[in-house]
């Protein structure tokens, strides 16, 4: 695998891994194709895409459906760091499965805006734990990489708590 090239990557999620609380697929990802970039000095390194599958026809919302809610809070809980491999739009489904929503009929409000950023801490929490761990010495040399990182995460907050959505 060329570690240097850049791109997005799919990461579907099905139905039963969300029974399952199962985070395989997605730990996977990132251990194999944005850490490997990340480790290499990319950067600009691969974003995922993050999708739910199994609930197509299902006429709730992901941020209604009790399971859906509970492998996103454990994997908050597990990999708190997660948000930090994900696109921009991938953040904001992200956050708002974790926070209260209220479905309109043109955007999605918040109904709590601070919500948002208590969570955030926690991903920052996350990151500043999982990296120098995984990236021992080399974490010093790329952390203007994570800061990029860091930014692009919380810019997509940001414009989740502004009501700005971000594209898929």
């Amino acid at each position: 695998m060329d570690v240097k090239k850049i791109g997005t990557s799919f990461c579907t999620i099905s139905k039963d891994e969300i029974l399952r609380k199962d985070f395989s697929l997605l730990i996977s990802y990132i251990n194999t194709i944005s850490l490997p970039q990340i480790k290499a000095g990319s950067e600009d390194f691969s974003k995922i895409i993050l999708s739910i599958d199994g609930y197509n026809h299902d006429s709730r919302s992901l941020w209604q459906i009790p399971e859906v809610i509970d492998w996103f809070k454990e994997l908050h809980i597990n990999h708190p760091y997660a948000p930090i491999f994900l696109t921009p739009g991938s953040v904001q489904i992200y956050f708002m499965i974790l926070t209260p929503v209220a479905k309109t009929i043109t955007a999605h409000e918040l109904r709590d805006k601070k919500a948002p950023v208590a969570l955030l801490l926690d991903v920052f929490a996350g990151r500043n734990y999982f990296f120098p761990k995984v990236l021992g010495n080399d974490y010093k040399r790329l952390e203007p990489i994570l800061k990029k990182a860091d930014k692009a995460c919380s810019d997509a907050v940001i414009n989740l708590v502004n009501g700005i959505a971000e594209p898929l």
